[in-house]
This record gives structure tokens, C-alpha cells and sequence, in this order.
């Protein structure tokens, strides 16, 4: 077990401080007096990958009581690199997130840096970009803790700008002194140069990030309605939600009613989150926790978010078989199935299994992360023990990592094999 202690983040006068002092012995913040989105400093997406560590980054955790949930509480944290070099130390306002998974045993977190006033503090993390927000997944029912990685990092080396799934890093996290095993740091799905890079809202609503949410606005083509993630809530005028309005609304209007959806919506980007859903045989896909969102083109682009329940599991919807597409498929997707949608699927299909999703290349990118995971494999199911990972009876029983990673390695390459006979007629 490797402990790694806040108090290698304090300041010799007990202040808590970001990265290392400059020249006059005091704590420089990196980042911390540019604004977040600022292109000349931050670098934008490229379609590359970023610098991935060799092993799970360690971040430690004191917090002055127990973790909320609605809530937050405002903690020490230090992030560190494998070798236990600092990458940054303050204080972030920790709290439970999700759904489902806040009745997990091992929970996950959001993470927000703040300043002296409490202020969101972006800051840069391990390759990630800058930002304040972060989010700490414990990846309780992924047994293979691979799955979420999996699908993002695909979904990016597949797409170009300005398209982009979150970004990650394996961690270990110990929280109040006690080791809590492997959690996936990755971004949130923000308005960012290193994450969505677009203009700001001009207050009419023109450049918006929405969520798919059990509340929210109407939605007439998917389960879910449309919650506004950005702008922020506190520029959430009426003007904003008329202009998101009205631009769901189009969009929808020609999926329900038969028109071209792609007028308003980028096809390649669509395609791409379909593809990347139906190769993961995402239970949760097109029914909650997508993003939608509108940037400087004026295009409706997506991005894919909780893939947890992939890659063989749950048992249920028939998602253990290789065989068959997503059984929930909204009107969002059966109306999007144009002509040019249908010609494009193949076409990004065809030329993804030459490159980044030939069998081997997915093979050698799951070793990759097992190999990055190494012995923290052994760590994290030592401190909650894989055969009792629960999900309402629905998964099936694995009794060993190893027995995992067999499972989920048979489940890929049949799983390619099939949508290679089947693509065209999706």
C-alpha cells in the first residue's frame, strides 16, 4: 500500500499551495493567472494523445469530516506523478457523484480546486489540460478497469477537432489516511482549450453543452430530457434557454418529422459516437449521460460519456451477446438513419478496422492500460475483493482479474468480428 501524506503539499508557513515556489519562496500556481479556454497557453486538442504515466498517478486526500453528498466539503489534496513527484497541492471542494453508482461501495467524486475565496482554481494535471473540475470514478462495477478509457480514448484517436471525449489517468487514491484502491482522474465535460475548445456564450444561447438527464428540457426524440450544462446556471437567462431551445428543438423537429438532421447536426461526429457505443455495446447508450453540444460552427456535436455497463455486461437487454446491435435504440437514432448516415457508418467502420480498431490494435491498447495498471490491480481488489462487486444480481461472476480480463478479451474479438458482417446493415 503506498500512502502519500498532505503535508508534502504544505508551505513552511502551513498554507496550502500549487506547484513550486518561484524565486522569491513563493508558491506559484501553474495556471492559475492565465483564465480558462486561453489558447495561447493552453494547447488545444490535436487529435494526439496525451502523455499517458507509466503507472496510476497517487492522490491524497484529507478532509475535515465525511464527504457529502449534495454537498461539498472543502479538502487538502496532493496529486502526485508514480515517482511521488508533486504535480500540484491545495485545497478542493470534494463531493459524491452519480447516479446509480453513489450506492456503490466504492464511490466516486467530484473535484473542485478552489482559491483562498473558495473559487474555482484551474489547475494543470498530469498531461490533462487546466482546468478547476475533475472527476475521481471509482470504476466499482468495471471489474476489468478498462471500459470508460477504453471507449473515450477511442472515440479521440478516431475523431478530429474540435471533437473530444474526456481525457484520463489511472490513480490511486487514499482518502483520510485509508487506501481506497484505483479510481479513473479524468476531465469533465467542459467548455476548455484542453477539453471542448469554442468561443463563450454570447448570451443568446448560441454555444451551449447539454446533457442527457432524467430533468431538464423536453426532449421529443430520446428517454431523457435535456439538461443545460454550460453556460453556467447563473447565465441561464431566457435568453440562453431560448436559443438552446430552439436549436434542440430544429434539430429534433427534423428527426422526428423526417427531414435531414444533418443540417444541423455534424454527421461524422454523430457516427462516431454511434459507432463507438455500438462496438462497446453500451446498456446505457442513447438513454442517459450523452452530451450534445454547439460550438463556434454552429453544428450539434456528441460526446460519449458513461460506458460502464459495456463489453459483455450487464445481464440483461441481451448485452452479454456479441451478436446483436444496442437493444434500446431512441427515435434520436432510428430518425438519424439517413441514407449518408448509413453510407458514412460504413465508411468510418471500414477504415477504423485498417487502423485504430483492427483486432490487434484494440488488443494492444487494453494491454497497454492493464500494463499502466500493474500491480494496482492486485492493490485495489485487495481492499474490496472482485467477487463481490454487485450490480442488482445483473453482472456475471468473475472470481479473479484475470478471469475478467479472459471474459472481456473473447467478448472484443468476436465482438469485432460480428459488426465487420453486419455493419452495413445497421
Amino acid at each position: 500500500m503506498r500512502l502519500f501524506l498532505w503535508l508534502a503539499g504544505c508551505n513552511s508557513d502551513g498554507t496550502i499551495g500549487f506547484g513550486e515556489p518561484d524565486d522569491s519562496g513563493a508558491p506559484a500556481a501553474p495556471g492559475s493567472e492565465e483564465l480558462p479556454g486561453d489558447t495561447d497557453t493552453d494547447t488545444a486538442d490535436t487529435g494526439e494523445e496525451p502523455a499517458t504515466p507509466s503507472a496510476p498517478v497517487l492522490i491524497d486526500i484529507q478532509c475535515p469530516g465525511p464527504v457529502p453528498d449534495a454537498a461539498s466539503i472543502p479538502c487538502g489534496i496532493v496529486a502526485a506523478w508514480p515517482d511521488g513527484t508533486t504535480e500540484a497541492s491545495g485545497v478542493a471542494n470534494l463531493s459524491l457523484r452519480g447516479r446509480s453508482s453513489s450506492g456503490f461501495p466504492k464511490h466516486q467524486y467530484k473535484v473542485e480546486f478552489v482559491d483562498d475565496a473558495g473559487d474555482g482554481l484551474p489547475v494543470r494535471l498530469f498531461d490533462l489540460g487546466r482546468e478547476s473540475d475533475w472527476v475521481l470514478n471509482g470504476m466499482w462495477i468495471d471489474r476489468a478497469m478498462i471500459r470508460n478509457k477504453l471507449a473515450w480514448d477511442l472515440f479521440n484517436v478516431l475523431s478530429e477537432a474540435p471533437d473530444h471525449a474526456p481525457e484520463s489517468v489511472y490513480a490511486e487514491l487514499t482518502l483520510d489516511g485509508a487506501y481506497l484502491g484505483v479510481f479513473l482522474l479524468n476531465q469533465m465535460v467542459d467548455r476548455d482549450a484542453s477539453r471542448l475548445e469554442f468561443a463563450p456564450d454570447d448570451g443568446t444561447g448560441a454555444r451551449f453543452i447539454v446533457s442527457a438527464d432524467e430533468e431538464g428540457l423536453h426532449s421529443d426524440v430520446q428517454y431523457a430530457s435535456w439538461k443545460i450544462d454550460y453556460p453556467p446556471e447563473a447565465e441561464q437567462n431566457g435568453a440562453v434557454r431560448s436559443g438552446i431551445t430552439t436549436s434542440l428543438g430544429d434539430w429534433e423537429g427534423a428527426i422526428r418529422d423526417g427531414g435531414d438532421p444533418f443540417e444541423f447536426m455534424d454527421l461524422d461526429s454523430f457516427v462516431r459516437f454511434v459507432l463507438i457505443e455500438e462496438f462497446m455495446k453500451n446498456n446505457d447508450g442513447y438513454f442517459l449521460s450523452h452530451r450534445v453540444w454547439k460550438g463556434d460552427d454552429g453544428l450539434l456535436r456528441m460526446v460519449p460519456w458513461d460506458l460502464d455497463l459495456t463489453l459483455g455486461q450487464p445481464n440483461y437487454n441481451e448485452n452479454w451477446r456479441t451478436d446483436t446491435w444496442i437493444a434500446y435504440r431512441s427515435e434520436m437514432i432510428t430518425g438519424s438513419e439517413t441514407a449518408a448516415f448509413n453510407d458514412r457508418f460504413t465508411e468510418i467502420w471500414q477504415a477504423a478496422r485498417q487502423g485504430e480498431l483492427a483486432t490487434e490494435a484494440v488488443m494492444a491498447r487494453i494491454a497497454a492500460q492493464r500494463a499502466t495498471l500493474g500491480d494496482a490491480v492486485g492493490r485495489n481488489w485487495e481492499t474490496w475483493d472482485i467477487s463481490t462487486v454487485d450490480f442488482g444480481g445483473e453482472l456475471y461472476v468473475v472470481a479473479t482479474p484475470e478471469e475478467e480480463y479472459e471474459r472481456v478479451d473473447a467478448w472484443v474479438r468476436a465482438r469485432l468480428e460480428w459488426m465487420d458482417d453486419n455493419v452495413a446493415g445497421y
